[in-house]
């Protein structure tokens, strides 16, 4: 049974089978990252891999494709047989691809879907794209005085503790996964839905107000939202306060809601900008507004959780409100 709610597999492990190797070095890394994995969740969990040969009644390319994307993670034991197969590219694309698509993303906070376990000393300018910027577990011994490397012998120190070290982030991974799963459950039940069906929000759309500074966090929010069937648009403007205000109230007429994200901007950007929308709201049209403030994690909320700007209630959100979705219930309700 599959630790995460909602999939069928908790990790995909995708690998070239010239890795395999005559001792039976993928299948042996296999085993004990299952086993310890197990004990560090306390319960069953469930890694997929593709054996030697599938069932002959099985169609391979669709039953590999279903079981990738049924995935929550998808583990890449990447090597230069690994790019040199054009089905274990295909296997990263076909996830990359779904789960652009799904309601989760490629990333859960700051941990992303794809991890990479390095059989090979392979330079970072011929890693997969996909790889580039994450640092990925050495599992490989160089040769001495020498530029190329082999996986390292399973029964050595260096494998016990690279699948230590793996165990520990891939565990912390899916600890972290299966609270988002629960948070949208918990969302769902706040909005009275069904559990497993997406929350209909009474207004889906919301501006989303940043300088050029604060871009990274802006995106962030914007996962959070979109993963929430949250539509946002972002309004984006430079240090000069009063930029971009016809499309700020043109935009916000429109929508309704808005959060400013707060992290590297100076703060009296972010108070002049609800001050623009105070008058906004309270131009000749009285405009109804629900407004909020992101602080990013150089920031802290420290008014309770609502400020006031004249007539206006402004809700504080930061990355912990983002994580349990019902925080977001009453600038949405």
């Amino acid at each position: 049974m599959p630790y995460l709610p909602g999939f069928t597999n908790d990790l995909f492990i995708s690998y070239a089978h010239l890795n395999e190797g005559a001792d039976k070095w993928v299948s042996r890394f296999h085993d004990r990252l299952e086993a310890q994995l197990k004990q560090l969740a306390g319960r069953e969990l469930k890694i997929w891999r593709d054996l030697e040969q599938l069932p002959r009644d099985h169609l391979v390319n669709q039953t590999i494709k279903a079981e990738l994307e049924a995935s929550g993670l998808f583990l890449a034991l990447h090597s230069h047989a690994y790019d040199d197969s054009s089905y274990c590219r295909q296997e990263v694309q076909w996830f990359c691809d779904h789960v652009q698509n799904d309601q989760w993303g490629l990333s859960i906070g700051n941990r992303k879907r794809i991890v990479p376990v390095l059989l090979s000393n392979i330079p970072v300018k011929e890693k997969h794209l996909v790889f580039g910027d994450v640092v990925g577990y050495p599992f490989y011994k160089p040769f001495p005085k020498d530029d190329t490397a082999l996986p390292c012998d399973p029964d050595s120190e260096q494998f016990k503790n690279g699948i230590n070290e793996l165990v520990s982030n891939l565990f912390g991974a899916l600890r972290a996964f299966k609270q988002e799963v629960e948070n949208k459950r918990q969302m769902a039940i706040a909005s009275n839905q069904p559990t497993g069906t997406h929350p209909v929000w009474p207004s889906s759309s919301v501006l989303l107000d940043t300088n050029m500074k604060d871009d990274d966090h802006a995106i962030e929010v914007h996962k959070t939202l979109r993963s929430l069937n949250i539509k946002s648009y972002l309004n984006q403007s430079e240090d000069d306060v009063g930029d971009s205000i016809d499309a700020l109230e043109s935009r916000l007429k429109r929508l309704g809601r808005m959060i400013i994200v707060f992290n590297n901007v100076q703060e009296s950007w972010v108070f002049r900008r609800l001050s623009m929308a105070s008058e906004i709201a309270n131009s000749g049209e009285k405009i109804p507004l629900k407004l909020g403030i992101y602080y990013g994690p150089q920031r802290a909320k420290g008014n309770g959780g609502q400020l006031r700007i004249g007539a206006l209630t402004v809700y504080e959100l930061d990355g912990t409100d983002l994580r349990n979705p019902s925080a977001l219930l009453p600038l949405f309700s």
